[in-house]
């Protein structure tokens, strides 16, 4: 397969994985947790939601779409409160930062909406696989704050997993605004 011309040819795929792109340079840049992360694709994750739910609404499937609302959006529910109420208390948490990477999402998934309507108004979407769908964005999620902890410690570093300091089974987190290491 010709990868430019599959690009060329799928706008909306290349601009997802730009928007991804930009995401890990920031990460890993301003050397963001893995909490942090989380962040930016728990928001991706509702934006696709919020996306598919609307397409169910034009498809006139009403119930289904009040059902998905409620299911999906328990998961984020969930997800929200494990990344708001960490383990361990966060310092120097990047909301500009992650603001605009949510920014960058939103503009992306709207575009891929506007780029493939077309598309979806000439065919029926199988209602099943519109509501499943975005299910599948829930499993990376799941898997990446699972193994967090064995990978990184509670809150280690994207950009460098040596760099965080463990003594004694303590992991340190690092304080972004003060530049100093403040125990847990």
């Amino acid at each position: 397969m010709n990868l430019s011309r599959f690009f060329r040819a799928d706008i909306s795929t290349t601009v997802l994985i730009l928007a991804n792109v930009v995401t890990i340079i920031v990460a890993v840049a301003f050397k963001w947790n893995v909490i942090d992360v989380m962040w930016v694709y728990w928001a991706q994750s509702i934006i696709i939601g919020l996306i598919a739910c609307f397409r169910m609404l034009l498809l006139k499937q009403i119930f289904t779409a009040g059902f998905f609302l409620i299911h999906y959006g328990g998961f984020h529910l969930g997800y929200f409160l494990f990344l708001y109420f960490p383990e361990q208390p966060q310092t120097g948490i990047p909301t500009v930062g992650i603001a605009l990477c949510i920014l960058i999402f939103l503009v992306n998934h709207a575009f891929s909406y506007w780029h493939n309507r077309k598309r979806d108004m000439n065919r029926k979407p199988n209602i099943g696989t519109l509501m499943f769908a975005p299910y599948v964005r829930i499993i990376p999620m799941h898997i990446t704050y699972s193994i967090r902890q064995q990978l990184c410690g509670i809150n280690g570093y994207i950009s460098s997993l040596p760099r965080l300091e463990n003594h004694h089974g303590c992991y340190h987190a690092y304080d972004r605004t003060s530049g100093k290491t403040a125990g847990m």
